[in-house]
């Protein structure tokens, strides 16, 4: 009885030891799970630093890119502006010539002899001539000193004139296509838009000026504080042997305003149409016509009257022509430079 009882108190021992070493066991499970964990965090953190830090980097050499780049606008943008100021102050330099001429011919005039009226009246019409010179200089001047805001307009050939046709049965005004005159007199037809295929006849007096319309009209800004410059083009594609060629281009507006151009196989014709600033409440809209990417004869046409919206047109005889209204510029610009204008 009494070994039974040292046993049983041996083991109840034995039981605690073990009880403790298990706690003893979980408390350093515990702690490895507790490292463990920590451990992982840190890993995840750095993980996260490095992603951040390769964002940084990648963040960062864009910035580098889009730097040059900015760098190079500016330079380019800073040449412009530098070739600006020269062309202003060569012209500022040729009034001031002609100013510093007109005063020393009138101190001519004033030592000449009174009874050289010849001589007088000689000098006195070269004074009015440098000082119409000058005025129109300094109207040029403050002319091209005015912002002028190019307006670009996606535009096609839609429609032939009821007048300028085929024949007065308007054979092919139903069918701009496709249409044939009936009265076997010379016609046209526009193709995909752009093009006009003027198809004659034998005998030129039965080919007939055409003319064909663009679907939408050059309308004056409602807000025009700058010029705003509307244009397009027309390159000649052919012509017909034996005919009286004829190509003119313009802008319709009660009555039109046209402009005849050569008809050279290849050569490419411009129309331009410029609306004045709504401070210039007494100028008309005027136009000018270019050959080749060239004005023509450095001229403007005034208008007679000024209109709110013009039709641009195509007049033709025997010849063959293809537009270009500037409605993809990328990736076909116009021959004429219109930021000589701009």
């Amino acid at each position: 009885m009494g070994q039974l009882k040292l046993k049983n108190k041996k083991l109840c021992k034995d039981v605690e030891e073990k009880d403790e070493k298990i706690k003893l066991f979980e408390e350093n499970i515990k702690k490895l799970i507790e490292v463990n964990r920590v451990f992982f965090e840190r890993i995840f953190q750095l993980n996260l630093k490095k992603n951040l830090a390769k964002e940084v980097k990648e963040k960062g050499q864009k910035i580098r890119s889009i730097t040059v780049q900015l760098q190079e606008a500016n330079q380019k943008n800073q040449s412009l502006m530098e070739d600006i100021d020269q062309l202003k102050l060569e012209k500022r330099n040729l009034i001031k010539d002609f100013k510093e001429k007109i005063h020393v011919i009138n101190d001519q005039l004033k030592e000449v002899n009174t009874s050289s009226n010849k001589k007088i009246n000689l000098i006195q019409n070269k004074v009015a001539e440098l000082s119409d010179l000058v005025n129109y200089l300094d109207k040029l001047q403050n002319e091209t000193d005015k912002p002028v805001h190019f307006v670009k307009l996606d535009n096609k050939l839609t429609s032939i004139s009821t007048v300028k046709t085929c024949c007065k049965n308007t054979c092919i005004n139903s069918n701009v296509s496709e249409g044939t005159c009936i009265n076997n007199k010379g016609f046209v037809r526009i193709v995909d838009y752009l093009k006009v295929e003027y198809h004659s006849v034998e005998g030129k007096e039965n080919n007939k000026k055409i003319i064909v319309f663009a679907q939408r009209p050059f309308n004056k800004p409602t807000n025009n504080s700058d010029q705003h410059l509307f244009y397009f083009e027309i390159q000649i594609l052919e012509k017909a042997e034996n005919q009286n060629c004829y190509v003119g281009i313009g802008l319709a507006y009660n009555g039109s305003y046209t402009r005849v151009v050569g008809s050279n196989v290849g050569d490419i014709y411009g129309c331009a149409l410029v609306f004045p600033t709504i401070n210039e409440l007494k100028k008309l809209p005027f136009y000018f016509c270019t050959q080749n990417g060239n004005r023509i004869n450095g001229n403007t046409y005034l208008l007679k009257e000024d209109g709110d919206s013009f039709r641009p047109f195509i007049k033709l005889r025997s010849c063959s022509v293809e537009i270009n209204f500037g409605n993809d510029l990328e990736n076909k610009p116009f021959c004429y430079d219109i930021t000589k204008n701009i």
